[in-house]
């Protein structure tokens, strides 16, 4: 599909509109959209080839002042430079990248608006457009005209007819935002219930904490793959893993405040498998969940896991070799024959309120990891599902050491700068029962403020813990950038829900930052990192040995 509207264009990379209905949908929008060349012929900035409604109606130009001219006829000059030294970084990172900026008009005026920057990708996951949007900051009241009628059939029809490569792009966007939204939701939960968990010696009411630690860590990896899809990363990070602690900590989260019981069997001797422990705590949940439905939240789940080796042909679709199987038997209702062949297919469902998704996602994530789930049945006695994993081999031979407690001696001054005002008030309490000082900023402009006078007085900070995305003002890198100006021995920890391992180097800012902390984050490892960056030792307190 091409993107097209710029008529006296030949070049190739750029995409088609002709669709009249995806054209329609994106002119009823009342935000800006434009869509932007990968490589402009001068290599200077890109050109508009394409800009909708929305867009001619808040800038006043029309349509024929724009296609074809660079970016800097509309976006505001104070940005501009920032942006096209990120163009290349947001090819390669695929990330959404939101700030405030000026929309310059046809009558000279500004308007002062949030811009979203992307990249779109063609089927072959090739880059080809630049994709903007622009929302106006101002209030304002849209007028409605009571005697508008919109009907739903010609709305659906127009948005059956918006190809689905560009559908899935704003999917993933939206993925993209939902995810990390999430993730600072996490932050404040995880963070809160590290500093009760500091704070409680009840043995009772620690286990509940750490139970709702470990299901908000399981909902971090499972937005964390959302992030990875919503980028066009399908690939799946896969570690040597001892899958009976996983079974038992599902069994155990995954019944609790209900009638139900899951028993878990496991076999000695067992053997570790090779998995993303993301996926298949998703698999083994929503397997959990579904005998419970079935059984209506009463009675006893079984979930044995044993060694198997299974000779070629013995079950399809897997090869010989030595796999994991992991039973879980219900005495719920029970699946009808003509149903049983219809459940792992994608959308299929017979709950009133199901997706249908939950059983196709479970044998898709097990198939990646070259393994099969057979399933039986018997209306009304209950059904059987057989999970088959490959195996290492490997037995857990090392016995678990006992966990040291890490006590954190903190000493010196910290900035949290960060726009969610919950995660900047745990934050605070955290630091200060770590022993810090600290003060925090709700702004990049508010945390420049305060690192600039604490400079000048020569009280400088140790630290500044940096959220990366801030809408409406300087995001962290521009407001990291001018305190490195100001200081060129800062030391700056970036912080964001899209934050991985190697979030730093598409964008090329590994030398700003001194180190990164993933959201949602506890009090230790907030504590590691920045004893990391100021280099203090973490010492290992020996009367938890």
């Amino acid at each position: 599909m091409t993107l097209l509207l710029d008529k006296n264009s030949q070049n190739p990379s750029l995409v088609s509109l002709q669709n009249k209905h995806f054209r329609t949908a994106l002119d009823q929008l009342s935000n800006g959209v434009l869509l932007l060349d990968l490589h402009s012929p001068s290599q200077i900035e890109p050109k508009i080839v394409y800009v909708n409604d929305g867009l001619l109606e808040l800038s006043g130009f029309e349509l024929d002042d724009l296609i074809g001219e660079a970016l800097s006829k509309i976006f505001g000059f104070r940005k501009l430079q920032i942006l096209l030294d990120r163009l290349d970084a947001i090819i390669s990172g695929g990330g959404v990248y939101e700030f405030r900026n000026q929309l310059q008009c046809a009558d000279s005026e500004a308007l002062d608006c949030n811009w979203r920057v992307s990249c779109l990708y063609d089927d072959n996951n090739e880059a080809t457009n630049f994709l903007l949007t622009v929302a106006d900051l101002s209030e304002h009241l849209s007028d409605i005209d009571p005697e508008l009628n919109v009907t739903e059939p010609e709305e659906k029809n127009a948005l059956e007819s918006v190809p689905l490569s560009v559908r899935n792009e704003i999917l993933a966007m939206q993925a993209r935002g939902i995810a990390h939204d999430f993730k600072n939701m996490l932050t404040t939960v995880v963070a809160n219930l590290s500093l009760i968990g500091d704070s409680i010696k009840d043995g009772e009411i620690i286990a509940r904490i750490n139970d709702a630690m470990q299901a908000s860590k399981e909902a971090t990896g499972l937005a964390s793959q959302l992030l990875a899809y919503s980028r066009g990363n399908n690939e799946s990070k896969k570690e040597e893993v001892d899958l009976s602690t996983l079974l038992k900590d599902a069994a155990r989260i995954c019944t609790a405040g209900s009638k139900t019981r899951c028993d878990v069997t496991i076999e000695e001797g067992l053997w570790l498998s090779l998995i993303n422990r993301t996926q298949i705590i998703q698999v083994i949940n929503n397997l959990i969940i579904n005998a419970r439905h079935a059984m209506n939240d009463e009675g006893v789940i079984k979930a044995n896991l044993s060694n198997v080796e299974i000779i070629e042909g013995e079950v399809k679709g897997v090869p010989s070799g030595k796999y994991l199987r992991l039973n879980f038997i219900d005495h719920g209702k029970g699946i009808s024959k003509s149903n049983l062949s219809k459940i792992f297919k994608r959308f299929y469902t017979t709950k009133e309120t199901g997706s249908g998704l939950g059983l196709a996602t479970c044998l898709s994530i097990i198939r990646d990891h070259g393994g099969t789930i057979e399933v039986s049945s018997v209306v009304g006695k209950g059904s059987a599902f057989k999970i088959y994993l490959p195996a290492t081999g490997n037995c857990k031979i090392l016995k678990e050491q006992k966990a040291h407690k890490a006590v954190h001696q903190g000493k010196g001054r910290v900035l949290v700068i960060d726009d969610d005002k919950p995660i900047l008030e745990v934050s605070k309490s955290m630091l200060k029962n770590l022993g810090y000082d600290v003060e925090i900023a709700q702004s990049g402009e508010e945390g420049i403020k305060k690192f600039r006078k604490s400079y000048d007085c020569n009280n400088n900070f140790d630290v500044i813990l940096m959220d990366m995305t801030m809408p409406g003002g300087l995001d962290g890198i521009e407001a990291a950038k001018q305190i490195i100006n100001i200081d060129k021995s800062a030391k700056i920890i970036s912080s964001s829900g899209y934050n991985t391992e190697n979030s730093l180097e598409p964008l090329g800012q590994q030398n700003i930052f001194s180190g990164t902390l993933a959201k949602p984050y506890d009090m230790d490892q907030m504590a590691k990192i920045i004893e990391e960056a100021i280099g203090v030792l973490v010492i290992n307190n020996p009367l938890f040995d």
